[in-house]
């Protein structure tokens, strides 16, 4: 394609003798054969009819060649320019143009090549990561699948149930002797915002009968907040144990940080925490029944009291939000 280049005459100040001027004329050959490359360059003189002019000893010649190269015109048989000067003038602009064009290409180019290292690079080691993990051999040993088979056959081979499941009350006719506590306690449970009650008496009067069935009772009623499958989560204040760095809390849950012991191994490896949900969470939408609340630690009370005003758990650690 044609380009179309202007006769204007450009005024160059500075040397225009005959030996500065065939100095610059040969310094743009030397510029054109950097930016094509030697070869190409050679190729270009011959398809644009320019070898002959190049190779001459006129510098107006060689000017003419170099025109032909550079708006790729086999027609130029005169330098367009007033002067020679002028002609080398306007042309050492338009290299300077092309070489900067250039110059910006082989950034951007540069920049492609190494952004195509990087993702291949990580591409290369996601399929690595990928392989090693299904081929990589089973921990487990014969002795650990005994010990499983054990295991399934205590589950299935032991008491199916306690006396305590089949005496326990079923119904309200059954609890002799409470009937205003389990009305209040009705009360404090079929609203549409359900309070947190504290239950005390003497051990063995039926506390936690009571609020298991006051659950049961919540959930047949018109509604209710409680949906059928509610959890009743019922766990003993005394023995709960909880670490201060948060890295074990039964209670309120906690992450298991790939710094510490815990974590399942594929997520240990990939340096993934792991959030482990507490009982807290485990009885969403039901009831969580602390039994012995007030040998519950300290610290762990006020942690409690802060989830029951804010109805939500958060999981914070270094590593996981």
């Amino acid at each position: 394609m044609k380009q179309n280049w202007n006769r204007s005459l450009i005024r160059k100040e500075g040397c225009k003798s005959p030996v500065d001027l065939k100095k610059r004329a040969d310094h743009m050959i030397e510029q054109l054969k950097n930016i094509y490359g030697i070869e190409t360059f050679e190729q270009t003189a011959v398809r644009w009819q320019a070898q002959e002019y190049l190779q001459s000893d006129s510098v107006e010649e060689r000017v003419k060649g170099v025109y032909r190269i550079l708006y790729q015109d086999t027609q130029i048989d005169e330098i367009p320019a007033a002067t020679v000067a002028a002609a080398i003038g306007q042309l050492e602009n338009l290299i300077a143009e092309l070489r900067a064009r250039q110059q910006v290409e082989e950034d951007l180019q540069k920049k492609v090549n190494e952004r195509m290292e990087q993702r291949y690079a990580e591409y290369i080691r996601d399929i690595k990561l990928q392989i090693i993990k299904e081929e990589s051999r089973s921990y487990e040993t014969p002795y650990t699948f005994k010990k499983l088979a054990l295991l399934e056959k205590m589950e299935y081979g032991g008491l199916k149930g306690s006396a305590l499941e089949y005496l326990r009350p079923g119904s309200l006719e059954e609890i002799i002797g409470q009937e205003l506590a389990m009305r209040a306690l009705m009360a404090k449970l079929n609203t549409p915002f359900p309070q947190h009650i504290i239950l005390y008496g003497p051990p063995g009067v039926g506390k936690t009968s009571c609020a298991r069935l006051a659950l049961q009772m919540a959930q047949n009623r018109d509604n209710s907040v409680f949906q059928p499958g509610a959890p009743f989560i019922e766990v003993d204040g005394s023995s709960l144990r909880w670490d201060p760095r948060e890295s074990s809390n039964p209670l309120l849950g906690s992450v298991h940080d790939p710094i510490y012991q815990g974590a399942k191994r594929e997520l240990a490896e990939d340096g993934i925490p792991e959030p482990k949900l507490g009982l807290v969470s485990e009885a969403h939408g039901g009831i969580l029944f602390i039994d012995e609340i007030g040998e519950l630690d300290p610290a762990l009370q006020n942690k409690l009291l802060k989830v029951m005003e804010d109805k939500r758990v958060y999981f914070e650690s270094s590593y996981y939000d």
